[in-house]
């Protein structure tokens, strides 16, 4: 059976083509222009005589034009921090198609395939590469180019005539205890390849430097522990400095310490002349010791713009990748031939295989870094690089896209940026049984019970509830039956002394928070309180008094008028009308704000945050005007008081 053989088209360039074309204008043979270019004879009469010139195949579904111009706005979006999957592009592509009007029968409703993706980052693999790329926070692509101005404007400045050496640049950064993924050959039937291995979340916090020459700092650890103990410090790279603290991450006397040990030593080294630091903007960072050394020094202390260590720190951008590689190399060769996770006293072995195995990059990297970072030299334009062109789509030699295309990257971009800023809801505590599940209906029932009003009338569920509530109210009045003979004879029976004026007052009170205001109704039930009416009150009105009430001093009198003055804490005791057959009473604590005669303008205070003995003032100032020296039961002093809280001791 004879194999079919494969069509060859043709295999020289236009510039081939037209110069054969020329030869045989200028009088040579389409024979020895054949042979003398390497062009098939019938290409070089198609061009002479101008026909079919047209490219072989059946024609793409974009025109060249076109493709540009999507390739133009896919790197626009890359630059602005919206890079597109190759299934968003396949919907653009389909968004456009339609706004066109135009049915592809190449594409399933008129959706391009994966192929199609394929062979045209192909076409446009000039401008266009298919990469992981990796997450940034908005607050880092904030980064402006003015911020970016202003920040080598200073840095010019500040290392103009500072050497390579002795620009030094810091980070911390964490090893952690998980070798990552890795690509695996398994059974091709296999939806789910496994690799046994151990691996935990627990992380050591590791402080590198360098210098712009390419001179690397002795590390420096950190443990998250509260001893630090003698094997964790064996076997590890040389120069390594180690220390612990509770959160495992360098606090401010910890960074003071690498400060002294590591990188003061180094830069003293290098003489008198001026030398910096460069590091991120950390709290944690700065203090006045760190400060007044680097003056005594001649050390200028350079801080990153906020928010842009991933495009200005030196480290990020060409040490820590290799590094953190090399890492996961070593502890996966590590846990293949152990169990469990990495130990502290096994970490800085394991740390000294990683340098050692990046050793011969290591001063490449730390100066493409501080290159790449524009630090040294100094180089604003190596940054300016990294953040989103001003310039759109419209200004490049691409030709201007048409109008449906371009609405379709914006409807998308547009869709992209929009953030959910969802409203916050006030939740509300369900009452459900263990064991119990609940539907979304069964919680719209429930909330639309509780925001209905209670009605007067019984019904029917009410009686049977009633009635299985009477043994249970029957066995509490036997119980109470001697707390209540007790309550009884401690009441007093009187009637009401407070004046109009009084009265008056009375109703600026009645929504105090405070933890004095709790009357005694509400220490018992319903059916309780009825017993106690019916026994004790009588016609006369009767007051309550607190459970537990403040211990009280008589001040009445002329000698202890004249011992209040203005600003003065005092404990008054305020009457108001508690149903209709007694009065209750309660005490709050307030200021006393002026004095006119016998009577006081007092400023009461509120609970903080449900505290029994903190108070503050209220918003909105709650003031009696004219409480008589009666109803003042006490002068007390505040313990103690901060930023507005007074505390008192009771």
């Amino acid at each position: 059976m004879a194999t079919a053989v494969k069509k060859v088209y043709h295999n020289f360039d236009q510039d081939t083509l037209e110069r054969a074309a020329k030869a045989v204008n200028d009088g040579m043979s389409y024979r020895k222009a054949e042979q003398k270019f390497g062009v098939p004879k019938s290409s070089i009469q198609r061009k002479v005589k101008n026909v079919q010139q047209h490219p072989y195949g059946r024609p793409p579904v974009l025109s060249e034009t076109e493709e540009k111009q999507i390739a133009e706005y896919l790197a626009l979006a890359g630059e602005w921090g919206f890079p597109l999957t190759a299934f968003d592009i396949r919907c653009i592509i389909k968004k456009y198609l339609d706004k066109k009007g135009m049915v592809e029968p190449r594409f399933k409703n008129n959706l391009p395939g994966k192929k199609w993706i394929k062979c045209f980052l192909a076409r446009q693999c000039v401008q266009l590469k298919y990469r992981m790329c990796t997450n940034i926070k908005r607050s880092r692509a904030a980064v402006t180019p003015e911020a970016i101005q202003a920040y080598f404007e200073e840095l010019s400045v500040s290392l103009a005539d500072v050497p390579a050496e002795a620009i030094l640049n810091y980070d911390e950064t964490s090893m952690q205890d998980n070798p990552g993924q890795a690509k695996v050959v398994v059974r091709r039937k296999c939806k789910h390849p496994e690799r046994i291995i151990d691996f935990t979340k627990s992380t050591f916090s590791v402080m590198f430097s360098g210098s712009a020459s390419g001179v690397a700092l002795p590390p420096y650890v950190v443990y998250k522990a509260e001893n630090l103990y003698d094997t964790w410090t064996e076997g590890g790279p040389p120069g390594t400095r180690y220390n612990r603290s509770k959160s495992g991450w360098f606090e401010g006397n910890i960074f003071q310490d690498w400060f002294l040990t590591i990188a003061l030593p180094y830069l003293k080294r290098l003489g008198d002349g001026p030398k910096a630091v460069i590091g991120d903007n950390l709290a944690s960072h700065i203090s006045a010791t760190i400060l007044k050394l680097c003056v005594d020094n001649n050390i200028r202390f350079i801080m990153l713009p906020p928010n842009s260590t991933h495009i200005c720190q030196p480290l990020d951008l060409a040490f820590f990748s290799p590094l953190k590689t090399a890492w996961r190399k070593q502890l996966t060769e590590w846990k293949m031939k152990n169990k469990g996770s990495v130990r502290k006293d096994q970490f800085p072995r394991l740390l000294k295989k990683t340098l050692d195995a990046i050793g011969d990059n290591i001063s490449t990297n730390l100066k493409s870094g501080f290159k790449k970072s524009g630090i040294f030299p100094v180089d604003k334009q190596k940054v300016l690089e990294s953040l989103p062109s001003t310039s759109s789509a419209n200004e490049s030699d691409v030709v201007t896209a048409t109008v449906a295309l371009k609405s379709s990257f914006e409807a998308f971009l547009q869709q992209s940026r929009e953030k959910e800023t969802g409203v916050k809801q006030r939740k509300k505590k369900l009452i459900v049984n263990a064991g119990k599940s609940l539907a979304a209906q069964d919680v719209l029932d429930e909330l639309q019970k509780r925001s209905q009003p209670k009605s007067k009338q019984t019904t029917k569920q009410q009686i049977n509830t009633g009635e299985k509530e009477k043994s249970k109210v029957k066995k509490k009045r036997g119980l109470c039956q001697n707390i209540l003979k007790q309550s009884v004879k401690k009441m007093k029976m009187k009637q009401k002394s407070d004046t109009s004026e009084d009265s008056d007052c009375k109703i600026s009170l009645h929504d105090s928070n405070s933890s004095f205001g709790e009357d005694f109704s509400t220490l018992f039930d319903d059916d309780i309180q009825e017993m106690l009416e019916r026994e004790t009150l009588s016609e006369q009105k009767m007051v309550y008094e607190d459970v537990e009430p403040i211990e009280t001093v008589d001040i009445c009198g002329q000698q202890a008028a004249t011992s209040m003055k203005e600003n003065d804490f005092v404990v008054v005791e305020v009457t108001y009308d508690k149903g209709k057959k007694y009065e209750c009473k309660k005490v709050f604590i307030g200021k006393i704000v002026d004095k006119k005669n016998s009577r006081y303008k007092v400023s009461y205070m509120r609970n903080y945050l449900g505290s029994k003995d903190v108070f503050v003032f209220p918003t909105v100032e709650d003031i009696e005007d004219g409480v008589p020296i009666h109803r003042i039961k006490k002068v007390i002093t505040p313990q103690s008081e901060n930023r507005g809280r007074f505390k008192f001791l009771f």
